[in-house]
């Protein structure tokens, strides 16, 4: 549901999920830690798909 709300308006993800981990999970830093590392998953998921279109040499810092 919060990567449904994350696609159609371009945030959301963070907010849905840490109303409905904290009651989920034993703690609220597992919630917290399990929220960042599924943005972090679905980022990079979005960076796979896109890879083609990235400049690399913007991203990059320099050296």
């Amino acid at each position: 549901m919060g990567s449904f709300i994350q696609r159609v308006s371009g945030f959301g993800f963070g907010i849905f999920v840490m109303t409905v981990f904290p009651h989920i999970l034993p703690s609220y830093g597992e919630a917290t830690a399990l929220s960042g590392m599924l943005a972090c998953s679905m980022s990079l998921v979005v960076a796979y798909r896109m890879r083609k279109y990235i400049v690399w040499k913007e991203v990059l810092p320099p050296p």
